[in-house]
């Protein structure tokens, strides 16, 4: 809690870190949803594709 406190460099470093840490904890549950959605739809347009080669 010490570092939480300090009134020099401290406390930007430990903002700084706290920002970070917010940041990479959104970005690592927001990915993998649109993570799969894009797998699924290259996959959806790969099917397409061979689909289409198919017919022809």
């Amino acid at each position: 809690m010490k570092t939480f406190l300090l009134d020099q460099d401290g406390q930007g470093m430990t903002e700084y870190g706290l920002i970070l840490a917010v940041i990479a904890v959104v970005i690592v549950v927001a990915i993998p949803g649109r993570v799969v959605e894009a797998i699924l739809g290259i996959y959806e347009s790969f099917l397409g594709v061979f689909e289409a080669r198919k017919t022809l």
